[in-house]
């Protein structure tokens, strides 16, 4: 049930991690969740190699992926500024430039 956002790399790292991390011959569910979430919030997982996404564009992806969850999680974009501890604007300007639609936008 769990939506995977990232690639067959990073999918790899965590069944990596797991094996490496288990002491079982089996994983169950709470390794998985343990190693994916952390407090109840899923971290991102990083491709740290060659062809792993560099350090520009790793950081990008986790800026989006919190404003797409501050913007859900808040309602708009002056809570999730307030959460973020940034600008309105900057969340407006950022959540554009990533594509990420603003609800309850006024057009004027």
């Amino acid at each position: 049930r769990y939506h995977w956002p990232g690639n067959v790399r990073e999918l790899e790292n965590i069944i990596e991690r797991l094996v490496i991390v288990s002491s079982e011959d089996v994983l169950y569910a709470e390794q998985v969740q343990r190693i994916v979430y952390i407090d109840g919030s899923r971290h991102a997982i990083i491709d740290i190699s060659e062809d792993g996404p560099g350090l520009k564009e790793a950081v990008r992806r986790y800026e989006k992926e919190i404003i797409e969850k501050s913007l859900k999680d808040y309602g708009s974009s002056y809570a999730a500024a307030k959460a973020l501890k940034t600008n309105q604007s900057t969340i407006v300007r950022k959540a554009q430039s990533f594509g990420i639609p603003l609800r309850g936008r006024r057009r004027g």
